[in-house]
């Protein structure tokens, strides 16, 4: 049986194409995909962290950068911390910008027990609030994350 040279071109280039996804997928890991690699890029253009804290009862996941005033993000729902990278770039200059993934959202901790209502998301932000020692700062927020700043 013999194959035309075309038939072996596009299985070559079928082969090489499979050789170089599982290459991909081996240098960045199974839980890494393009996204990701796009978002660690706007992460580091604005200059930010992602760093890991513990309040009563979960792990909170946040992104932190810049210096200045402290300047406190807060993500809608269905949304995470990384809602506000695109934007962070244009505040790390002037503030030290902080973005948490509320409990339950992004890399936080779901929770246990209690609710995701924004009187609950308040109490756990003020949980947060207290743990990082911040005593003074700008709050902002999106869709819910714009309902628990109000409340806050």
């Amino acid at each position: 049986m013999s194959f035309s040279k075309k038939t072996a071109w596009a299985v070559g280039a079928l082969l090489l194409t499979t050789l170089i996804g599982f290459l991909f997928w081996i240098y960045f890991g199974p839980k890494e995909t393009v996204a990701g690699i796009f978002i660690d890029y706007e992460r580091s253009l604005a200059g930010l962290e992602v760093k890991r804290v513990w309040i009563p009862g979960v792990q909170i996941s946040y992104l932190e950068g810049g210096a200045g005033e402290t300047l406190l993000l807060i993500h809608g729902s269905g949304d995470d911390k990384d809602s506000w990278t695109p934007v962070a770039k244009y505040l790390t200059g002037r503030y030290r910008v902080i973005a948490p993934d509320l409990p339950g959202f992004g890399e936080s901790d779901r929770l246990e027990k209690g609710g995701y209502k924004a009187q609950d998301q308040v109490k756990h932000l003020q949980a947060f609030t207290r743990t990082l020692g911040l005593t003074a700062f700008h709050l902002g927020g999106h869709s819910l994350g714009g309902k628990i700043s109000a409340a806050y």
